[in-house]
């Protein structure tokens, strides 16, 4: 049998749920996905507004899978941009970027998959700016899984800002299912420091504010710009940014 290429990629620009004062689910917006043979996708959405709790001025996602007979390679892209974004007047960014790619060799090597590119625009949590620094250089290093792995192992140390569970010894931790969780925010510059911890900042009277979280196994990523918590007294979650990819060559 000849092999084939079973690609993964989907993006989504925006999606929610709302538990008090009402409940509603906020309908999934500017979403795209990859079918198994790859291919060209993409979606966009104009002035959205969700009763007077969210807005954006435009959102738009693209996802591609193809092969490269120049790098030998299955290649995909995912990535989906939000601009304008405004959530209850506290929560504002002029632009919110999320982007995964990856090659993976024909040859059977480990895929590659980084982030660079995503990005974050002028946010600004409660009218405060937020000095996001994003480890994107640092995630495109370490693009293949055992790199990363390895990474821990020669210094730990190096790594704690950007793991959201604490090393364990040297190895790198692992939930059952083999995945790690990241986050890109290697440093995070916010009026209220006490309320900051790695990617996460609290905001009074309003919720969690999160930052940049990705979701790290052999064969994938997924990443999440913006998700949101919220507490009094609007309660629900929102999310912003959400990308992943990859895929697995059969048989």
């Amino acid at each position: 049998m000849e092999k084939r290429f079973l690609y993964h990629g989907e993006a989504v620009a925006a999606s929610g749920v709302i538990h008090l004062p009402f409940k509603e689910v906020i309908d999934i917006q500017a979403s795209v996905a990859l079918p198994m043979d790859g291919g060209y996708g993409s979606a966009r959405v104009d002035n959205f507004k969700y009763r007077e709790l969210l807005s954006f001025g435009s959102a738009h996602s693209v996802v591609i899978g193809a092969y490269s007979e120049k790098d030998k390679a299955w290649q995909t892209l995912a990535t989906t941009t939000i601009e304008k974004l405004d959530v209850m007047g506290v929560v504002t960014a002029d632009r919110i970027v999320a982007r995964i790619t990856s090659k993976h060799p024909k040859n059977g090597d480990e895929p590659s998959i980084i982030p660079l590119g995503s990005s974050f625009e002028n946010l600004r949590i409660a009218g405060v700016r937020v000095a996001v620094d994003l480890a994107t250089d640092l995630f495109s290093t370490l693009g293949k899984f055992t790199d990363l792995q390895k990474a821990c192992r020669s210094n730990p140390k190096s790594l704690e800002p950007v793991l959201m569970v604490p090393p364990n010894g040297k190895e790198l931790p692992l939930s059952k299912a083999g995945m790690a969780g990241v986050t890109l925010v290697r440093g995070c510059d916010y009026r209220d420091k006490a309320n900051v911890t790695k990617n996460a900042i609290k905001v009074d009277h309003f919720g969690m504010v999160y930052l940049a979280e990705m979701y790290v196994d052999g064969n994938s990523r997924r990443l999440t710009m913006l998700r949101i918590e919220m507490g009094c007294p609007v309660e629900g979650g929102m999310d912003f940014g959400s990308v992943g990819g990859n895929g697995s060559p059969y048989p």
